[in-house]
Formats: C-alpha cells, sequence, structure tokens
C-alpha cells in the first residue's frame, strides 16, 4: 500500500494526477458503481462511456475508493485501511499502467519485484 500511495503522489507532483470523481469523457460526476480508467485520457471513465472506449479497463468500486482516498488524505491514514488482496493487486495494475503511459515504457523494477514475488 505504501508503494501505491506514493506512486500516486508521485503522478500527481508530476502533473498527471488522475482524475478519479468525474468522468473524463463527460464531464459527469461518477456514481458508485465500477467504473472504468484509461490512463491515456487522465483518469476514470464511466460505464457508459468505458465499455467500448479503446484502452479501457475496469477498475471496483472499491479499488476507486481506495486511490480517492489516498489522493485526498495522508499517508498516515492509510493505516487504517484494511484491503483485500483483489483490491491490493488491482491498485497495482492501474498504478502500473498508469505510470507505464506516462513513462512511455515499462519500469524494471516493477517486473523485477513482480519475479521474486513468484519466487517466494
Amino acid at each position: 500500500m505504501t508503494t501505491r500511495y506514493y506512486e500516486l503522489q508521485l503522478l500527481g507532483m508530476s502533473g498527471y494526477q488522475p482524475e478519479l470523481f468525474h468522468c473524463v469523457v463527460k464531464g459527469e460526476e461518477i456514481v458508485a458503481e465500477d467504473q472504468f480508467f484509461n490512463p491515456a485520457e487522465g483518469g476514470v471513465i464511466c460505464p457508459r462511456c468505458g465499455e467500448n472506449y479503446v484502452g479501457a479497463f475496469p477498475i471496483s468500486l472499491n479499488a476507486l475508493k481506495v486511490l480517492r482516498f489516498m489522493q485526498n488524505n495522508s499517508y498516515e491514514s492509510l493505516r487504517e485501511l484494511k484491503l483485500s488482496v483483489t483490491v491490493h493487486q488491482e491498485l497495482e495494475r492501474v498504478m502500473q499502467r498508469a505510470i507505464n503511459f506516462h513513462l512511455e515504457r515499462q519500469l524494471k523494477s516493477a517486473e523485477f519485484v513482480k519475479l521474486v514475488r513468484r519466487i517466494g
């Protein structure tokens, strides 16, 4: 969770803070349901717009809530969050795709971490 928090903060400081509260296509406020995410468009896309949107991938409501929380709260407040493995994995996937898009390449350190996890 620490890594995801700082990844999100660094994206914001670099001028790439993802929009997590409004559909980046229509500008409408996001309602409480699963959404889509598209790094190229800069954030969340509502289900109506995202279903056939090239480059958009699903993001669960729970993962979106955690990203919003991380975007608007201090690191210390994260200690109270209890997340499932599924949400952890989803957050990792979302952040890696966002970072890879903006860097225009995949980080070797991310691949190394995946390899270490597989080994054990």
